[in-house]
Parts: structure tokens; C-alpha cells; sequence
């Protein structure tokens, strides 16, 4: 008889890069409490220049190289998606910009379970996809686990 091991389930993580270090935390105690397959957001290389514009059309303005990299980048968080069995959405503040209900629809349209840090008051349609709400690393790495 052939026995089957018992996979963790591999996450990746979403937000608005406003959270950069946020988000770079969360997956770095992710992985403390034993998350192994933690997909990284890829914001380790985004300058604090880039990120503290926060209105998207103001980085593309300001930022031609970020405008040069932009597709590239969606298209590599598009294959994380695809990746992961867990999509999370950092939205601390309900804050979802753009690119990142993108890539909620991404999600909903691969059927991955969608875990938000909290509740999505601004907008009921992305709130409507949501499986579940955690918003601290122990109980999400719990998940993860099972």
C-alpha cells in the first residue's frame, strides 16, 4: 500500500506596498512558527522612494524604471497566485489599491482560498471573496499548518 505524505499549504502574501515592512514581518514570522512555504511578495528590491508615493499614478510619473518593471512584476505575482494554495491580503486599514485587487481577482478566478487581515468595509465586492479574516501570523500560520 503507498502512503501519502501530508503537504503545508504554500501562501503568498498581497498588499498595497505602502506595508512593505509590514508584510515583509508578517512572512518572516510566518515562517518562525514553521511556514515553510511562504512566497515572497518581492518587495525586498522596491526603494522607500517608490513607496512612500503612495498614489500609484504618482509612481509611475515619477518613477520610469518602476513604470519599465511594473509589467514584469504582475506578471511574476500572477505565477506566486498560481503558486499558492493560500492567498493573503494584507489590507490593515482596508487599504486594497489597485494592483492588489488584481490580484484578487487573480485569486478568485484560480479558486484559492483568500484570507484578508480584516474585514473589507470600502468595497462589498472584494469583501464578497474573502473565506476568512486573521490578522496576526499565529493564527494564519495555524492554517497553514493543517
Amino acid at each position: 500500500m503507498v502512503k501519502f505524505k501530508t503537504f503545508m499549504q504554500k501562501i503568498v502574501i498581497c498588499g498595497s506596498l505602502v506595508y512593505k515592512n509590514e508584510i515583509l514581518w508578517f512572512a518572516k514570522e510566518l515562517r518562525k512558527l514553521g511556514a515553510k512555504f511562504v512566497i515572497d511578495p518581492g518587495f525586498e528590491n522596491i526603494s522607500e522612494d517608490i513607496i512612500e508615493t503612495c498614489d500609484e499614478k504618482e509612481r509611475l510619473r515619477k518613477f520610469p524604471l518602476y513604470k519599465q518593471q511594473l509589467p514584469l512584476m504582475a506578471v511574476s505575482y500572477v505565477n506566486k497566485i498560481r503558486k499558492a494554495d493560500i492567498v493573503y491580503f494584507y489590507n490593515r486599514n482596508q487599504r486594497l489599491g489597485i494592483n492588489t485587487t488584481m490580484e484578487l481577482g487573480i485569486a478568485v478566478g484560480l479558486n484559492k482560498t483568500i484570507v484578508f487581515y480584516e474585514e473589507d468595509k470600502n468595497e462589498p465586492c472584494r469583501q464578497i471573496f474573502c473565506d476568512l479574516i486573521i490578522n496576526n501570523p499565529e493564527d494564519l500560520a495555524e492554517l497553514v499548518l493543517k
